[in-house]
């Protein structure tokens, strides 16, 4: 884990260099630098504007400062504009001071791959991470990021050396094996002894520091079938932490050909847009709008709706008695603390209280021999505040799993009614925000930003995608090369 983490440091600092050295070419012309400095002080000055339009009483002024700010957003517009295209020229000018730089960046990452020291099916997997999160950083205007460790969440990747069938896999004849089951084991007629019979053991090989093997086994339940025509070629173990408990899951990838689907209409188009908006007593996520003219919509039923609702009021509840249990703590003399449990209260005073630091302060107390019959008037608060977030942790999980669920069902209804799928771009949390910011009420602010959080028309669009791919059907997106088009 250490040197993996290592290895996607190394790489994101290149990545940093890179970019660095890009923006150098690019922002040579003074002429870029002195419009960039008139949009930095364009902004702080609207920044102004909108904290002085907040504070006044006077409708006057009000419609003054609206006005300025107006005309600021107008001159800040043009100016990019202009920026755009002196960035454009400057492209062109240095076209070969870019392609080196490029070349550079990529023989600097070949050679960290080479001397990562990382096993290679995780250096493999780390690499292919780099690159599609490089990808949405640059399509998004944004930078990757440096990672620390994180013991709480890991990753096992375990790559067969060649294809295998299902058969060879439950016989153990792969760097993976399965305990077989049941014929019956997805077709029983009882839910709870489909439960029972989808039990099942994974066994796989490890390696630990040393380079020494090691064969682990997990008691695993299997959800579904794995395809009897199909070849396994890894298996993704992942450990994550989930609020105060820890989720084990395991993903086969597996390789087959796609079984042919029947498509009631196969010439007929569909054009999918995310506008999330509330209608009667269900959640508008989705318009498809067929090649006919006629139109329709994905919700999402009323009844997840109020579970959403319900998960809120106990996020709600539970951040006032947080808060609550921060102002009682604050009442003790933690300058005799000791130092440890000094740390830690440091990080509950000075940032959102988290129900991950308030346990650790609960687990380290009785450790320590500071004010114990103080630590014993806490404990059933410390205990409560567990028991909310166990349970808000996993609603919030099940809510999320029966959502995808749905956009999957939904996808799959598309995939079969259609030839050709349009999807339509979901606007990003940049341009969210910047939509929001000529909005005053904030209650409205938080009601759209809450909508957005339950709806996840970005997870919708994921589903459309991938139910495509799989069926091959013709999907269009902002990222189809034109020429595939």
């Amino acid at each position: 884990m250490r040197r993996a983490n290592q290895f996607w440091n190394r790489l994101v600092e290149i990545e940093h260099k890179y970019i660095e050295t890009y923006r150098s070419l690019i922002n040579e012309n003074p002429k870029i630098l002195a419009a960039q400095n008139q949009i930095d002080a364009l902004i702080k000055f609207r920044k102004k504007l909108e904290t002085e339009t907040k504070s006044a009483h006077d409708i006057h002024t009000v419609a003054v400062a609206k006005e300025q700010i107006q005309g600021v957003a107008e001159r800040i517009n043009i100016l990019s504009i202009e920026i755009k295209s002196m960035r454009i020229l400057e492209k062109k000018n240095n076209k070969n001071n870019i392609e080196i730089n490029e070349i550079n960046r990529k023989e600097a990452v070949r050679l960290i791959r080479k001397d990562s020291g990382v096993w290679w099916q995780t250096a493999e997997v780390a690499y292919l991470r780099y690159l599609d999160n490089r990808q949405r950083a640059m399509k998004g205007g944004t930078e990757l990021r440096f990672r620390s460790l994180d013991a709480d969440n890991i990753q096992i990747v375990n790559r067969n050396r060649r294809d295998l069938s299902l058969d060879e896999i439950f016989e153990g004849k792969g760097e993976f094996s399965l305990t077989p089951l049941p014929p019956n084991a997805f077709t029983h007629k009882s839910k709870g002894e489909r439960r029972r019979l989808q039990r099942t053991q994974l066994t796989l090989c490890v390696y630990s520091r040393r380079r020494q093997p090691r064969l682990v086994t997990w008691p695993m339940q299997m959800h579904r079938p794995i395809p009897d025509n199909c070849t396994i070629k890894y298996v993704t173990v992942t450990r994550k932490k989930v609020g105060p408990r820890t989720e084990w899951k395991a993903t086969f990838t597996c390789y087959c050909d796609p079984e042919p689907v029947l498509v009631t209409s196969p010439n007929a188009t569909a054009t999918v847009t995310f506008e999330p908006h509330y209608f009667g007593d269900c959640l508008r996520v989705g318009q498809v709008t067929s090649s006919t003219g006629d139109s329709e919509w994905i919700t999402l039923p009323r009844r997840e709706l109020t579970r959403f609702d319900y998960v809120g009021e106990l996020i709600v509840a539970q951040c006032g008695a947080r808060s609550d249990l921060r102002t009682a703590l604050a009442n003790l003399e933690w300058n005799n603390a000791p130092e440890h449990l000094q740390s830690l209260w440091a990080q509950i005073r000075d940032a959102p209280v988290s129900s991950r630091w308030l346990q650790r302060l609960i687990q380290a107390w009785p450790k320590n021999d500071w004010q114990d019959d103080r630590r014993v008037k806490f404990e059933e608060r410390f205990r409560r505040d567990l028991r909310n977030w166990r349970e808000i942790t996993g609603l919030r999980l099940r809510l999320q799993r029966a959502r995808l669920d749905h956009y999957r069902k939904a996808a799959h209804e598309l995939v079969h009614r259609y030839g050709t799928i349009i999807v339509g771009d979901v606007p990003s949390r940049q341009c969210l925000d910047q939509s929001l910011r000529d909005i005053d009420d904030t209650k409205a602010k938080t009601e759209i930003r809450r909508l957005q959080q339950i709806a996840a028309p970005g997870i919708l669009r994921q589903a459309i995608i991938m139910a495509a791919r799989a069926h091959h059907c013709a999907i269009v997106t902002s990222d189809t090369p034109p020429n595939e088009r």
